[in-house]
């Protein structure tokens, strides 16, 4: 239930939440990206690199991707040394344009291979200073080529069944279904051989599956709370909080969005750990579905265990899902990748390509982010701006009630992305951007290898296209991503919302 004064009076009824509305259509337009300059870097700091040298002393070079890696679908691309470079580039060599061209330091930038051919290729670097050459890099990477259509044009279950008969899935058996609202929405696992499915009426944490640290569950609940001033989707009605630490021992829940993001967007914060389906009852079964299959087609359950044990399967997992609606890594970082709530998507066969490319020595890495510091004006303060969701994987302030005019001044804070974890323990490199919000009014800047400051002004009213459909919202969030040389991670978010955050939705919000 809301947690501010004003909506615990409220009278509240757990319901189905039925409509109009079910899932929608195509997967959003995710816009052409085939390069980064990686704009926002501004400043260097000395800070070591990866081999304990600093940036200032060391020859230019390239610190990632290593001389030799054998990459995917992107190089994360960081230069270091060359204390008389002002300006570096990074081309792919047989091409006359630079895929990455930096004017201040660190030069860091993501560099999309998807049209780069299959095999060994170089990547070049130059530092120049007064528009003269003054130092060159040079490194070879391998470019491979995920698996191509493993399904051979079979469903999708089948699909997953048959690799796992043929040894190279690791299938349903050790994955466990829960539906939580006795049944008015559950996803039909009967050709699923091996799942555990169990359907009841029991909210998150009540059930035992949640909390058996052993178990891998995939969960769904179509319902929301509807009193007499309007509804809130289940999610705005819980402490999200909690979910991190389920998501870590690889437990995942899907609502759909009812009326909460309809025309206005009235969701305060964006969370990686759970699922938002676009729409009313059983909008989010499609969304299961992808889930179960990206879940099923791992290369072994050896893989999945080894994940699962490391507290990164549901984050690799969150990263496929969305991964998976796009062509490319530039796309993934983007907004294109990152809704509040998810429409239907043909992406299916595309989550099981991606998870069957997963090695054990490339498990995907976990981003998760931390405020440093953070620098609030006064006028903010006096509207009661404080923190509403304070956790590793997602950060978020509101005020407890809209303010009759939009308080002056700039929100900053320091994001660092140093606690980020990878299961193999390679070398991570951070990427941020903007996925909801007006760019006028909320940046991102590059302090250094692992930390970057925001800063937003207090967010009004701005409209986008988002799951096909222009809404408004109130609300500014960044993506924070880290990249392990093959993989980038799931999204850890830092979001500010300039309205009351456990405001009511009108029936009237419906969109989809």
């Amino acid at each position: 239930m809301p947690t501010t004064t004003r909506a615990a009076a409220a009278a509240l009824f757990l319901v189905a939440c039925s409509g109009d509305d079910g899932p929608g259509g195509s997967a959003p337009d995710a816009g052409d990206a085939d390069t980064d300059s990686d704009a926002d870097a501004d400043t260097d700091t000395g800070e070591p690199d990866a081999g304990g040298s600093t940036d200032a002393g060391a020859p230019f070079d390239f610190a990632s991707p290593s001389d030799g890696d054998d990459l995917l679908f992107s190089a994360a691309v960081e230069i270091v040394g060359g204390a008389e470079v002002e300006t570096a580039q990074v081309s792919v060599t047989g091409e006359e344009t630079p895929r990455c061209t930096w004017d201040a330091r660190p030069f860091v930038c993501l560099v999309d291979l998807t049209t780069v051919p299959a095999g060994p290729s170089l990547l070049d670097a130059r530092g120049l200073a007064g528009g003269v050459e003054v130092a060159t890099a040079q490194i070879s990477i391998t470019r491979r080529e995920p698996p191509l259509d493993p399904c051979g044009g079979a469903g999708t279950r089948d699909c997953v069944t048959n690799l796992a008969l043929a040894g190279s899935a690791a299938g349903w058996t050790g994955l466990s279904y829960h539906d939580m609202d006795d049944g008015h929405a559950a996803y039909d696992t009967s050709a699923m051989v091996g799942i555990e499915s169990k359907i009841n009426h029991l909210g998150v944490g009540a059930d035992p599956w949640h909390r058996d640290e052993a178990r891998i569950v995939v969960a769904n609940q179509s319902e929301a709370y509807v009193g007499a001033e309007g509804t809130w989707s289940i999610p705005r009605g819980i402490e999200i909080g909690g979910l991190e630490e389920l998501w870590e021992e690889s437990k995942i829940f899907l609502w759909p969005e009812h009326r909460d993001h309809g025309v206005a967007d009235f969701y305060p914060w964006m969370v990686p750990t759970l699922v938002l389906s676009q729409g009313s009852s059983g909008s989010e079964l499609d969304e299961i579905g992808k889930l179960l299959f990206i879940l099923g087609a791992f290369a072994s359950a050896d893989l999945r265990s080894q994940m699962h044990e490391a507290a990164a399967l549901m984050p690799a997992l969150t990263m496929i899902h969305r991964r998976a609606r796009v062509a490319t890594d530039l796309e993934y970082v983007s907004a294109a990748a990152h809704p509040a709530a998810f429409m239907d998507a043909a992406s299916d066969v595309s989550g099981i390509t991606l998870a069957q490319a997963v090695r054990a020595e490339e498990i995907p890495p976990v981003a998760n982010v931390s405020i440093e510091e953070e620098t609030v004006p006064a006028t903010w303060d006096d509207a009661g701006f404080a923190p509403i969701l304070e956790g590793i994987y997602a950060r978020a302030w509101a005020p407890p009630a809209a303010p009759a005019a939009s308080p002056a001044g700039t929100f900053e804070a320091v994001v660092d992305l140093e606690g980020s974890l990878d299961a193999n323990g390679r070398r991570l490199v951070f990427f941020a951007s903007l996925v909801r919000g007006d760019p006028a009014h909320a940046r991102v800047t590059r302090i250094d290898r692992s930390r970057f400051r925001v800063d937003f002004e207090w967010p009004e009213d701005h409209a986008e296209v988002v799951a096909g459909q222009s809404r408004t919202s109130r609300r500014a969030t960044f993506a924070f991503f880290a990249h392990n040389g093959v993989w980038l991670s799931a999204p850890a978010f830092v979001s500010i919302f300039g309205a009351d955050p456990y405001a009511p939705a009108p029936d009237a919000n419906n969109l989809d």
